[in-house]
């Protein structure tokens, strides 16, 4: 499994081989540890920017997505209310750099497969702990909440409906 994970599938370009590791680790921690799996994401992005910036700003596509920001930027100063659509340029800018930057990092269909197995299986624990938490009455502790990111609710939330490691039923119906 760790030969699977790590070194079998060395990735096509060498310079991105680091953060090809750091996006295949912090896709899989993050469903479980948030923060842990976000700073390896970060990580990603930021070797591949690093690595291949002249690729990255070169793609046709890319510019489209540098004019979308700058027209998103300045509707939103535009915007009756000027805080609350900054606040979600903030939310939603930055995933088009992550975009930008997965798009040179996956360059196989293998790549892109391995991607998506990692990301099933955190998906098991994910389902377990959410019917622990509907059969069981599970919850956990404040202080396990405050390291990893994430809480265990009994009976989910909103109540009757299962959230296991995400702070709303409705988020987990998206993973």
């Amino acid at each position: 499994m760790v030969n699977w994970f790590l070194g079998k599938n060395i990735h096509s370009d060498n310079h991105l081989q680091i953060g090809w590791n750091c996006a295949k680790l912090g896709t899989l921690i993050f469903p479980l540890f948030p923060a842990l799996g976000a700073v390896g994401l970060f990580l990603a992005v930021g070797d591949t920017w690093r690595q291949k910036y002249g690729s990255i700003i070169s793609k046709p596509l890319n510019w489209g997505l540098a004019i979308l920001s700058i027209w998103l930027l300045i509707t939103s100063s535009l915007a009756f209310n000027t805080t609350e659509a900054f606040l979600g340029l903030g939310n939603f800018i930055p995933f088009l750099a992550v975009f930008a930057a997965f798009s040179t990092l996956i360059q196989t269909p293998a790549q892109l497969r391995q991607l998506a197995w990692i990301l099933v299986i955190p998906s098991l624990a994910v389902t377990i702990l959410g019917f622990a938490q509907m059969v069981l009455g599970w919850t956990s502790p404040k202080l396990l909440s405050l390291v990893f990111g994430s809480t265990l609710v009994a009976n989910g939330n909103p109540p009757g409906r299962m959230d296991s490691v995400f702070l709303y039923a409705n988020i987990l119906a998206a993973y």
